[in-house]
């Protein structure tokens, strides 16, 4: 009798295994990570990059497609990265000296050459990005510096100036229930090489202009179970009101 029982057992849960499978698929497993966090993957709309690193620091940017420049980074020291752009054919397309902190930051970045220009960065003692001035070869009048303003972690203002005279200022807002596990906006394909990071997650960012017009960008967000944004979308309004949105997606590495 409890051989009976055992084999209807074993089939009961057998096809109830069975059933299991057929209607719930498993889901893959979220990201987390409870060490150094780094963007691997982002897209702009239908434009994907991929970021490579070695020893935990970025050494090489392309397109997912494989067409356009190749970034590579090239570590004279820990204080001494040049960045030099590929075109396919392995020809160089520009070359950037870049002087970084003990921290990995970029404190100076100088593209030689007619059309060059060099932008010099400071930071505060938490790491956040505190000035930044950028200065062109040939036209100086493109010339121009930014003040960063922070509050409970955040930033929250950046004013952009040429001389004394204001050329724009950049107002944040923040999900204070989110938290900001990774360098997602205006990472310029080099997450966190510009300072520490926000800590909640960016909700709309304003532009208002010396004329008084405005741009803003407002963020909505898709986060996996473990806080990690898997994708966010954009929505744009410039000076004119006219809106457009873009989904950015990320994949992430744990170092």
């Amino acid at each position: 009798m409890k051989t009976v029982i055992s084999i209807v057992l074993c089939v009961i849960i057998s096809v109830s295994f069975s059933c299991q499978k057929a209607d719930a698929p498993i889901e893959p497993i979220d990201f987390a990570c409870d060490k150094m966090v780094k963007i691997a993957r982002q897209s702009f709309g239908n434009l994907e990059m991929v970021i490579s690193y070695e020893n935990g620091k970025i050494a090489r940017v392309t397109r997912a497609d494989g067409k356009g420049l190749t970034e590579n980074y090239s570590y004279q020291s820990d204080t001494v990265l040049v960045i030099t752009r590929n075109f396919s054919d392995g020809s160089v397309g520009n070359i950037f000296k870049t002087s970084l902190n003990k921290k990995g930051y970029i404190v100076k970045l100088v593209q030689d050459g007619s059309a060059g220009y060099t932008n010099t960065f400071t930071y505060d003692t938490d790491g956040f990005l505190k000035t930044a001035s950028y200065a062109y070869v040939n036209d100086p009048k493109l010339n121009s510096s930014s003040a960063y303003t922070y509050a409970n972690g955040n930033l929250m203002q950046i004013k952009n100036v040429t001389g004394n005279v204001l050329n724009y200022t950049v107002d944040y807002t923040y999900y204070e229930d989110k938290l900001n596990k990774a360098d997602l906006i205006g990472n310029q394909n080099q997450p966190d090489m510009y300072g520490r990071i926000s800590k909640n997650l960016i909700k709309t960012i304003k532009y208002t202009y010396a004329d008084k017009k405005t741009e803003l960008t407002e963020y909505t967000y898709e986060q996996n179970t473990n806080g990690f944004v898997k994708s966010l979308v954009e929505k744009f309004t410039d000076k004119d009101l006219k809106t457009t949105t873009q989904t950015n997606k990320y994949e992430y590495i744990c170092l």
